[in-house]
């Protein structure tokens, strides 16, 4: 089959509180991606990876209808790795009000691969071309 070119988005990284259905459970989860909106102005963290104000990220969580709740790696690829994700999707008013109102996110029971690039290897490896183009 043929399958359709990725999608590149810049995203943040946050921990937020989850609902799934399936146990009727919430917990935290650590690492869910939210898509960056365009006019945030990304930062990198300690790890390189994009990173953006609290606010930003506030304002884009309350914005986003989807977000990525990363598992473990799946391969190593070019700037950084692939990794298992489930797709977490924003719970309606009625659903907070049947179990656990402060949740926003909900386990869709889908799961999708999310390549995550660190900007510091991205930058590294254009130096590394731009000198050996030299």
């Amino acid at each position: 089959p043929v399958l359709s070119a990725p999608q590149y988005t810049p995203c943040s990284r946050l921990r937020q509180r989850i609902y799934n259905p399936e146990t009727q459970s919430t917990g935290i989860a650590q690492t869910v991606l939210f898509a960056a909106p365009a006019q945030c102005e990304n930062k990198s963290n300690s790890d390189g990876d994009d990173v953006s104000s609290s606010s930003t990220i506030y304002q884009q969580s309350q914005q986003s209808q989807y977000a990525y709740w990363l598992h473990e790696s799946i391969r190593e690829a070019s700037y950084g790795n692939v990794k298992l994700a489930a797709i977490l999707r924003r719970r309606t008013n009625e659903e907070k009000q049947s179990h656990s109102s402060t949740t926003e996110w909900k386990v869709t029971g889908k799961y999708c691969e999310v390549k995550v690039l660190s900007w510091m290897r991205i930058q590294e490896g254009i130096r590394h071309r731009a000198v050996s183009n030299q």
